[in-house]
């Protein structure tokens, strides 16, 4: 009898431990299950959270909506540009200047401080140079921005003749405050002479421009410090070309 005991005592021993290690590997499977879960309903949370941030971009307020309407008037300022120019020339008044003041705004200037974009100017007839500049800024992913002058037209993209023989100019530009008191920021200076001639084949003027830089490396967190970022997250470049 208390040989039988005994071993009913083992049994029932054994039973309870493997119970127990059966019991902790659901508890195990659990737990996993429920972190699996978490995980799955946090991840849910940043799906909408980015398909909210993305109606909101796309509202009549929205980022894109804007980038679309500042790309609508920049088309509309050239037509504009155009018509005034060709009735200049038409009615003999087009009167060439010495010195062309150019102002390139860039707005929503903190949404592409370190960005690796680049944004470029409207088109700038200079006369003398018998073609069409701009103004472009690249941001660094450093927080930093290269300013160049390049060509606003690529003849063998269009099936033009490229112009050569234009006279060099010296182009100086600077950061202008708009509002406030305080001094602009100058940024540099460069004497060039652009040969749409000379302009390389990967050249399409927008992925690729082909130009001079002006300015580089300069610090945006600066443009903050000294006050040159409006109320409206705008900044104003403005490039003084003068012919030489």
């Amino acid at each position: 009898m208390k040989a039988y005991i005994g071993r009913l005592i083992k049994i029932t021993a054994f039973t309870n431990s493997e119970f127990g290690k059966k019991l902790e590997k659901l508890k195990e499977s659990l737990n996993e299950a429920t972190d699996r879960v978490n995980k799955l309903g946090d991840t849910g949370k940043e799906h909408v959270a980015t398909v909210t941030k993305m109606r909101e971009d796309f509202g009549t307020g929205g980022r894109v909506m804007e980038l679309l309407r500042a790309d609508s008037r920049a088309v509309i300022d050239q037509i504009v540009t155009e018509g005034q120019i060709t009735r200049e020339v038409v009615r003999g008044e087009r009167e060439t200047q010495g010195t062309y003041t150019c102002d390139f705004y860039v707005t929503e200037f903190s949404h592409w401080v370190g960005a690796g974009v680049r944004h470029y100017s409207r088109l700038w007839y200079i006369d003398q140079s018998k073609t069409y500049l701009k103004g472009r800024v690249g941001f660094g992913k450093d927080k930093t921005m290269d300013v160049w002058l390049v060509h606003g037209r690529y003849p063998h993209v269009v099936g033009l003749a490229g112009q050569t023989g234009g006279r060099r100019v010296r182009v100086s530009v600077a950061v202008v405050r708009q509002t406030g008191t305080g001094d602009n920021w100058e940024l540099g200076s460069k004497v060039v002479n652009f040969d749409e001639t000379a302009i390389s084949v990967r050249c399409d003027g927008w992925e690729c421009a082909g130009g001079y830089r002006v300015a580089s490396a300069v610090s945006c967190d600066e443009m903050y410090t000294r006050g040159l970022v409006d109320g409206g997250n705008k900044v104003l470049f403005r490039y003084t070309i003068t012919v030489l």
